[in-house]
């Protein structure tokens, strides 16, 4: 039973209004992860990912279009891991900027070269947003230590 309904308007408006929460949340909670655990070498960038390079490889910087294969290690920001592609012993391949993984991992690598290692936090709006997908609830900050393999 249809019990009411809203101008396409005011949808769009209460939608940006979540979206707005969310990411007030997601920063937060952000915050309080990287002051508890002391990290103070995470770099934010414009689009809202947090990034630190822990091991500086002798590859060119990575860019749009560049194909890549890394070894990552997925978390929530409790520390419990959703994925592991060593467990897997299969690294993960894809073309940055062409919407083959999470839009904050296409984003976070930009920030890495070739042979680096490093840790990327990503928002939930750049993640999988208010849909629970698999062992990751909605509205999940994730962390991944990656490792992006020589070109």
């Amino acid at each position: 039973n249809l019990i009411d309904f809203k101008s396409a308007t005011i949808y769009k408006l209460e939608k940006e209004q979540k979206i707005q929460q969310q990411q007030q949340t997601d920063s937060i909670v952000i915050f309080e992860f990287l002051k508890n655990n002391q990290f103070t070498n995470f770099k934010l960038d414009s689009n809202g990912v947090w990034y630190m390079r822990t091991k500086f490889g002798t590859g060119k910087k990575i860019e749009k279009g560049n194909s890549i294969s890394i070894h990552y290690k997925g978390y929530l920001l409790s520390r419990v891991e959703f994925d592991n592609s060593y467990l897997r012993n299969k690294p993960l391949n894809f073309t940055i900027g062409k919407n083959q993984v999470i839009d904050g991992l296409d984003k976070g690598i930009l920030h890495f070269h070739f042979g680096d290692k490093g840790t990327i936090i990503i928002p939930s709006s750049l993640a999988y947003g208010d849909r629970l997908v698999g062992a990751i609830p909605a509205n999940s900050v994730l962390l991944f230590d990656v490792e992006i393999l020589e070109e």
